[in-house]
C-alpha cells in the first residue's frame, strides 16, 4: 500500500468518524436544551428544538461528505510516487489532520470548562487542570496544523530514521 492509498484511506475514515459523532451528538443536544430549560424555568419553543437539531445533522452530513469527496481531489494533487517526499507529504497531511482533531476537541472542552466554571459559586481546584488540560491540547493542535514538518522530523528522529 502506497502512501496515496494510506492518505485517501485515512481521510475516508475520518469522513465517516464524523459523521457517525455528529448522529450520536443528536441526545447531548437535547440534553443541553432541556438544562437550558431547567436553568432558565423556561420552555424552550419546539421550533428551536427541531432547527438546531436540523442544523447540526446538515452541517455535519455536508462537512462529512465534503471530506469524503475531496479525499480523492487531495490525492490527485500530491506528486508522483516516485519522489522521495511524498512520503514527509502525506505525514504532514496526516498530522495536519490530528492538529484539527485536537483544535476541535480542546474547543469544545474549553467551552464546557468555561461555563461550569462561571456557573459554580465555589471554583474546584480540578476545573483549573481541566481548564489548562484543554489549553495544552488546543496549543498542541494549533503547533500540529501550523509546523507539521517539525512534527515529522520529530517522529522520524524518535523512529531512528534520521
Amino acid at each position: 500500500m502506497n502512501t496515496r492509498e494510506t492518505t485517501a484511506i485515512a481521510i475516508k475514515l475520518l469522513a465517516i468518524w464524523l459523521l457517525v459523532n455528529v448522529v450520536l451528538n443528536v441526545p447531548n443536544l437535547l440534553l443541553i436544551f432541556n438544562t437550558v430549560a431547567s436553568y432558565k424555568q423556561e420552555e424552550i419553543p419546539k421550533d428551536l428544538y427541531i432547527s438546531v437539531v436540523l442544523s447540526s445533522l446538515v452541517i455535519g452530513i455536508i462537512a462529512s461528505f465534503l471530506l469524503f469527496r475531496t479525499s480523492n481531489s487531495v490525492l490527485n494533487n500530491l506528486p508522483a510516487e516516485n519522489n522521495n517526499d511524498t512520503n514527509n507529504i502525506s505525514q504532514q497531511f496526516l498530522l495536519q489532520l490530528g492538529g484539527v482533531y485536537f483544535i476541535v476537541s480542546s474547543l469544545i472542552a474549553l467551552l464546557s470548562t468555561l461555563v461550569s466554571l462561571k456557573n459554580q459559586t465555589a471554583v474546584e481546584t480540578a476545573n483549573y487542570f481541566f481548564l489548562l488540560g484543554s489549553i495544552f491540547e488546543l496549543s498542541v493542535g494549533l503547533h500540529m496544523t501550523v509546523n507539521s514538518n517539525k512534527w515529522v522530523s520529530l517522529f522520524n528522529k524518535l523512529r531512528g530514521r534520521i
